[in-house]
Formats: structure tokens, C-alpha cells, sequence
């Protein structure tokens, strides 16, 4: 499942509460974000602070900037500062969402779901959101809030290919097979180089012992996406299913050498004793 990113940055106009010099450091650090030089841009921002310890927008600002550099714990530090600070100031809604954000690349995906919801409950028309918490459901398995998600995100965001392919593959993780494979096949017919759907089909008609079609969908898989170390575990699967021990551990060697990494998959412990 594909996470998307955000890259807002917070446009403050001046409040009664901020004097007109940190305010003005703010912007500036705005403009050199949006420029994308984040080293000038954390001048400023920690200016505004020297000037203002309690100004919540520089420090929520700030921390988008470390979030973007990769320093995910002293972002989540800033934001944390920010919403301590106050956590209803006008932009706590996204400064909720990047920390949520920031523990979602943390893989704490609880933390995630907290933050995203409270984001939400701030500024509920921002639909966006509901994909990063599908995302995070779906790491913790929470099938069916996943595809709440997903179907309120492309009730706004109705032409989303990845929400679409992510709310296709629910379906079947559900156990809603049949209705998982007539999605699939239309949405197959939408996009018919996406290898996602290829994978993914090939894992519906593996549910339904439909081992050939599940061999060539993964294999169209496969021909889309060089180096497909997903594609290979998969294809692995099928063989497993047919009792190819040969095949399945050639795959599933590929798979490793290519980097899969596996969530629980149930196969895998069978592939690692037969493939020794």
C-alpha cells in the first residue's frame, strides 16, 4: 500500500497576540521553504523563536522543516513544543498531521492514527488524511477501518488510482473475494500496465485455487516491474500452492535477493524450510 505525502507549509498572518518581527521571520522562513532551502529557512524559524519562545507557528514550521530533512525526532520534538504550547491555535490541525505523519514513517503506526484522527476532528474537510490512515490501519491489519478510509477518501478524490487499487485489495483481505476480482478486472481494464493489480489479481485468483491465471497475472506483474521482489514472493506463493517446490524456491530466492519484506505471510516459514 502506497503512502502519500504532503509538503504544506503554514502561511500565518499576523495575529494580535505576535508582534509584527517574528511574524516577519516566519514569512521569510516560508518564502526560503517553498524555495526549498531549508538551511535558511531554519534561521528564520529559529529567529522568530529567539524573538517569541511561545510563537507555536515557527516551532510547528520548523518541525515540517526537520521532518523534510529526515530528523523525524526533533520534528516530532517542535510539534510536540507547539501543541504544548497551545493546542487549538489556528493551524494545530496540520501540525497534528505532520506529527502523525512523522510517526507514521516511525512505523508507530497507534501513534499515527491518533494524531491523523485529531487532525481531522480540527479540520474535517481535509479529506486527504483518510489515505495516511488507511495506510496505517492496513499495517495493523484493521481490514475493515482500511476500507472506511479509503471509500471516504475517494468519495472526494474519486479518481485516485492507488486508492481505488488499495480499496480493491481490502476487498479481498476481507474475504470479499468475487466482488475482489470483478474490481480488480475493471480496474484492470482502466490501467492495464499497472503491475499492482496484476500482483494483486494473481493473489485473488490464488485465494480461488485458479492457479494458471494466478501465474500468468503475476508474471505480467513481474514483465511491468523490473526487479519485482513482491511479484516474485508472490508468484513463489502460487508454485507453493502447486506443489512446484522447485520453482517456488527459485522465486522465492529472487524475492530475497531483490529485498522483499514480508509482513505476516504464513508461507514464508514454509518457504524458508523448503527452500534450504
Amino acid at each position: 500500500m502506497t503512502v502519500k505525502t504532503f509538503l504544506f507549509i503554514f502561511l500565518i498572518t499576523p495575529l494580535l497576540c505576535y508582534s509584527q518581527t517574528e511574524v516577519l521571520l516566519n514569512n521569510k522562513g516560508i518564502k526560503y521553504s517553498k524555495a526549498k532551502k531549508y538551511e535558511k529557512a531554519k534561521i528564520y524559524f529559529e529567529k522568530a523563536i529567539k524573538v517569541n519562545p511561545n510563537y507555536v507557528n515557527a516551532y510547528a514550521n520548523l518541525g515540517i522543516v526537520y521532518k523534510i530533512k529526515g530528523d523525524l525526532e526533533y520534528a516530532i520534538s517542535l510539534f510536540n513544543k507547539a501543541l504544548n504550547i497551545d493546542s487549538t491555535f489556528n493551524e494545530a490541525s496540520y501540525t497534528y498531521m505532520y506529527r502523525g505523519l512523522c510517526h507514521l514513517d516511525n512505523e508507530n503506526y497507534t501513534d499515527a492514527i491518533k494524531d491523523l484522527n485529531k487532525s481531522i476532528a480540527l479540520n474535517p474537510k481535509n479529506y486527504t488524511i483518510h489515505f495516511e490512515i488507511g495506510y496505517a490501519n492496513a499495517k495493523l491489519y484493521n481490514y475493515e477501518k482500511v476500507k472506511e478510509n479509503f471509500e471516504i477518501y475517494l468519495k472526494h478524490f474519486p479518481n485516485d488510482k492507488m486508492a481505488k487499487i488499495n480499496l480493491a485489495n481490502v476487498e479481498r483481505l476481507l474475504g470479499n473475494i468475487e466482488y475482489s476480482l470483478k474490481r480488480h478486472k475493471e480496474l484492470i481494464k482502466e490501467y492495464p500496465n499497472e503491475y499492482l493489480l496484476h500482483n494483486n489479481i494473481a493473489e485473488v485468483y490464488l485465494d480461488l485455487e485458479e492457479h494458471q491465471l494466478a501465474l500468468k497475472n503475476i508474471n505480467i506483474a513481474i514483465t511491468l516491474k523490473d526487479r519485482y521482489a513482491i511479484g516474485h514472493f508472490v508468484k513463489s506463493k502460487v508454485y507453493l500452492a502447486m506443489d512446484d517446490i522447485e520453482n517456488a524456491c527459485i522465486n522465492y530466492q529472487l524475492s530475497l535477493e531483490y529485498g522483499v519484506t514480508l509482513d505476516i505471510e504464513p508461507e514464508k516459514d514454509v518457504l524458508e524450510v523448503e527452500c534450504k
